[in-house]
This record gives C-alpha cells, sequence and structure tokens, in this order.
C-alpha cells in the first residue's frame, strides 16, 4: 500500500494545479492482485475528475499524466505507430482520465478514451468493467457512490473480446519483425484472453498465474505448453520461439472452449 500512496502523490504533483480537480484515483488490475511483475504491463489507474471539467481539461490532464505511463515503445515512425494502436484500444493508455458521472454511468468509451466505433464493434465492455470494478482499490479521495460491476455476462461480449484479442496478436505478427517490443501486443492478448474467458465463466477475477496454474493440463490446446511461454516471457522479454506459433491458436481455442462449455472453466474458480 506504501506504493500506491507513493503513486497518487506522483499523479498530484504531475497534475500540479489540476489536482485541485481530483475526486478519487483508482488503481485496479495486476498490482491490486499481488500479481507477478511483468516488463509488458502498464499502471492501471482510472484518475477522476469532478464533472465541472470541459473535455479540453481532461486531454491537458491525460497528457500530463501520460509520461507516468511505464509501457516500452520504440522511436520514430514506429512509436507513433504503437502510440496511434494504443490510443485506439485504450490498451497501454494509463493512467485513463474520467469526469465522475462517466465512472457512474459505466461510460466505457468515456472513462478508457477509446475509438467510439472500435468500441461498439469490439470492446468487450461488460467484462472489462467487470474486472475493474471487482478488483479497483480507492487510494485517493472517493469514487462515485454505488458502483458495481455490470450484470450479465453475454456470450456476444466475449465474441468481441475474441476479436480484439485475435487482431492484436495477428497484427503483432507483423511488428514482431521490426522491433521485439511488438511482443507486448501478443502477451496483452493472451492477458485478456485468459482473463475474459475466466470472467465469463465465473464472474470472478484472479491473478494471471493462478488461474493457469489451477487448470494446469486440462488447459485446451495449446495451452499447456503456451501457459508456460507466456509466464516466461512476461517475466522478461526475450525470443518469442514457440509462442509466435502457438498465441494465435491459443486465443482462438480458448474462447471457443468457453464459449461451449462454460462450466469447465469455472474449475480454477
Amino acid at each position: 500500500m506504501k506504493g500506491l500512496k507513493g503513486l497518487a502523490e506522483r499523479i498530484l504533483s504531475a497534475l500540479g494545479e489540476g489536482a485541485e480537480r481530483v475526486r478519487a484515483i483508482l488503481v485496479f488490475g495486476s498490482a491490486i492482485m499481488d500479481e507477478e511483475p511483468s516488463w509488458a504491463s502498464d499502471l492501471d489507474v482510472i484518475v477522476v475528475l469532478d464533472d465541472g471539467c470541459s473535455d479540453e481539461e481532461l486531454l491537458r490532464a491525460w497528457l500530463k499524466l501520460s509520461g507516468l505511463s511505464q509501457s516500452p515503445r520504440p522511436h520514430g515512425l514506429l512509436g507513433h505507430l504503437f502510440w496511434s494502436i494504443e490510443k485506439a484500444t485504450g490498451m497501454f493508455k494509463t493512467p485513463f482520465v474520467c469526469r465522475e458521472r462517466d465512472l457512474r454511468s459505466l461510460d466505457f468509451e468515456r472513462i478508457f478514451g477509446t475509438s467510439k466505433v472500435l468500441s461498439a464493434l469490439m470492446a468487450p465492455k461488460k467484462i472489462v468493467l467487470g474486472s475493474v470494478l471487482r478488483t479497483c482499490r480507492t487510494i485517493y479521495g472517493s469514487p462515485p457512490k454505488g458502483l458495481r460491476p455490470p450484470g450479465e455476462r453475454e456470450a456476444l461480449e466475449l465474441l468481441r473480446n475474441l476479436m480484439t484479442c485475435f487482431s492484436l496478436a495477428f497484427g503483432a505478427y507483423f511488428l514482431c519483425p521490426l522491433t521485439g517490443l511488438a511482443l507486448k501486443y501478443v502477451l496483452a492478448a493472451l492477458k485478456w484472453t485468459v482473463y475474459a474467458v475466466f470472467y465469463y465463466s465465473t464472474r470472478g477475477i484472479r491473478p494471471l498465474t493462478k488461474i493457469l496454474r489451477a487448470l494446469g493440463s486440462r488447459w485446451p490446446w495449446p495451452w499447456p505448453r503456451l501457459s508456460r511461454e507466456f509466464l516466461r516471457l512476461r517475466r522478461e522479454a526475450g525470443p518469442m520461439g514457440p509462442l509466435l506459433l502457438i498465441a494465435l491458436p491459443g486465443v482462438l481455442n480458448l474462447h471457443l472452449a468457453a464459449l461451449g462449455r462454460r462450466e469447465f472453466f469455472s474449475r480454477a474458480g
């Protein structure tokens, strides 16, 4: 908790005079679940400003805080491509900045600053928001009252997650020959595959390592091997090796297994 308190102080310091508009700072995801640290992970933080903030003020606040992002990017034109992908999808774009009313109404696009078109087509909104609200911790201020995870877990949500994760991993294949940092997109696709399938099955969320180890060899092909490669490369970046060949079928097969038999994944709960 000491490290999280220091994070709140860094956020307020980076905002300067704008810090007086902050109503709450929420941390969610791996940092809260005591997950093993990863070079490919970023800060999972939502900074909530008061409802009087204009869109321009939100943008200025995000620009001030964007320097806190830990996500590695290449330099030059390739770095701009990475930034464009991350801005459109909301991945590796933290800290997220929104208004109180955005969080209160669970306005996905406003909270995560994503493209409205991509969100409508591909974002598994209820799965993401449910995962966030079930793991988040307030490290500064007070969030809006009455926040609760969305209700029904629909198969359509998991199909959208499949589209997103498959597209992310597939696109990374073309970037990997240009930069090893594209590995983080493959790892993100695998991470959100595991999280989304587990949440769809159990309506809960746990650290990746615990989910993967709980099922062990009962995962569908190629996950018994893919899970080991996945955890190895999350700990330390290196040559992709077998991961490059089995990531895409891994993303596809795990989603299809959950859609076909949801209760199978409850064994890890």
